[in-house]
């Protein structure tokens, strides 16, 4: 056969070599099945076979019905729309309550609490409570409770006004003022009450009671005045109040201070601290008062009270108070106050006690104690000094302790001790001991001194400190002492000058001279040393 096939064309060899190999592929799958079987697991069983579901009846056949009704006919077409006729809505109420801001040519609140209410006429509220009421024309309220209500021609508080400042060209009206300031250019009215810092008008201030710090203006008016200054031209005191024509109602002046060139109390008693003017006059009553403050001022007995000022101010017996001021201050027994003010300050018999007495001279005859007292003259205490300055353009005396910081003047004299930073002046003295400092042409210290004295010639029995002059004289000496000579019986600490002299060196002699009878040598120029 193999012959056959190599005598056969070459398409049959091509179909026998294909047939072959069909063949062996086709014998070797069982041998590649048997043992893949081999190594391969054993097989699981087969599954079960389905079970079948049952099988439900068949439907009955629906039968149609022949016999249908007609449709009904179709709804005829609605009727063309026609709009209802147009109603305008109501206006939504006017709000009386407004917060924030309240912008309007007349705007009006019940109440009112925010930042301002502006106006361009007149504003009005019956409560307010906010920043600020301000109208082109004018302000109103019943009740104002804020910082500022401002007007061009009037302001207007029907009851009570609790705030910092009522400002207008015009006029302020309110009837009980609690707060900073009324500032109008023609009148302040307050029909009750003020009880505020200022109350300003350039023309006229009006008030039933005033109860404040200041009332400033060219006329004030108040049946009671009850606190600090009342500042004008003219001030009236019992017949102010005449607005709408309701006249006065009686009262007197109860307060601090009433400043003016004219003062005057019309109906009723003065009773206060203080009436200052040029003029003061008390009608219709009796002066029971602390102070008339006019050219002359006499009180007989006590003085309480602010001020005293006049050309004479006299006491004749206690002063207390802030000051006299006047050429002439006299008061016979104590001071008990701030000043003594004038050309010459008297106290005939007591004490001072208050910061100064300021003029040409000062006398007192017993206790000086204060701060500053100063004249361009003279300052004399009979007893002892206890302050800061006694400055004298000739002399400043002390009778007994001198207890302070300076005392400047031409001569300078204390009879006791002086206990302080300086006495400065041409003649410094001390007639006992002295903690402080001496700074003059002469200073003589009777005693101890415990400090420094400079000048051209100083003295003392025992030194505790520095000497500097021309010339100085101690006993004991201890510290140093620098000078032309320099003479002192006992030295513990340094001698410096031309010529130094000592009977006891304990320590250090620089000059040109230097004398010690014990202690260094008794002669040697330049430098002794003594121990």
């Amino acid at each position: 056969m193999l012959d056959d096939m190599g005598h056969c064309n070459p398409r049959q060899r091509g179909l026998w070599a294909f047939l072959v190999a069909l063949g062996t592929v086709f014998a070797s799958a069982p041998l590649a099945r048997a043992q893949e079987a081999a190594v391969a697991p054993p097989d699981e069983p087969p599954p079960p076979p389905p079970i079948e579901a049952a099988t439900e009846p068949p439907l009955p056949p629906v039968e149609v019905a022949t016999d249908i009704p007609p449709p009904p006919p179709p709804p005829p077409p609605p009727p063309p729309y026609v709009p209802p006729p147009y109603v305008p809505p109501p206006l939504p109420p006017k709000p009386s309550r407004w917060y924030f801001l309240h912008p309007g040519v007349f705007p009006e609140a019940d109440l009112f609490a925010g930042i301002a209410q502006l106006g361009l006429v007149t504003p009005s509220a019956k409560e307010f409570y906010g920043g600020a009421q301000v109208g082109l024309f004018g302000a109103e309220a019943a009740h104002f409770t804020g910082i500022a209500q401002v007007g061009l021609l009037h302001t207007n508080v029907e009851r009570v006004f609790r705030g910092g400042v009522e400002l207008t060209l015009g006029r302020n009206l309110v009837k009980e003022v609690y707060g900073g300031a009324q500032i109008a250019l023609y009148r302040n009215v307050v029909t009750d009450l003020f009880v505020g810092l200022v109350q300003y008008a350039l023309v006229r201030n009006d008030t039933h009671r005033f109860l404040g710090l200041a009332q400033i203006g060219t006329r004030n008016g108040t049946d009671a005045f009850i606190g600090g200054v009342q500042l004008g031209a003219y001030n009236v005191i019992g017949a102010g109040l005449d607005w709408d024509g309701g006249g006065s109602r009686g009262g007197g002046f109860v307060g601090a201070l009433q400043i003016g060139a004219f003062n005057k109390i019309d109906h009723g008693n003065f009773a206060g601290i203080a009436q200052i003017g040029g003029v003061n006059t008390v009608e219709d009553g009796d002066f029971r008062g602390v102070a008339q403050i006019g050219l002359v001022n006499i009180a007989e007995e006590r003085f309480y009270g602010a001020l005293q000022v006049g050309l004479l101010n006299g006491i004749d017996e206690e002063f207390y108070g802030i000051g006299q001021l006047g050429a002439v201050n006299i008061a016979g027994d104590d001071f008990h106050g701030v000043f003594q003010a004038g050309a010459a300050n008297l106290l005939l018999e007591q004490s001072f006690h208050g910061f100064g007495q300021f003029g040409l001279g000062a006398y007192v005859d017993e206790e000086f104690q204060g701060v500053f007292q100063t004249s361009a003259l003279f300052n004399y205490v009979d007893d002892s000094f206890s302050g800061v300055l006694q400055l004298g353009g000739l002399f400043n005396y002390v009778d007994d302790d001198f207890r302070g910081v300076f005392q400047i003047g031409g001569f300078n004299g204390v009879h006791e001790e002086f206990y302080g930073l300086a006495q400065i002046g041409v003649v410094n003295m001390t007639g006992d001991d002295q903690i402080g400092a001496q700074l003059g042409m002469v200073n003589l210290v009777k005693d101890h001194i415990h400090g420094l004295q400079a000048g051209v010639f100083a003295s003392a029995e025992e030194v505790t400190g520095m000497q500097l002059g021309v010339a100085n004289y101690s006993d004991r000496l201890t510290g140093a002492t620098m000078g032309l000579y320099n003479r002192s019986k006992h030295v513990r600490g340094v001698q410096i000058g031309l010529i130094n002299q000592t009977e006891r060196l304990r320590g250090l002699q620089l000059g040109l001279v230097n004398l010690s009878k014990q202690g260094g040598l008794p002669f040697f120029p330049v430098m002794n040393i003594g121990l």
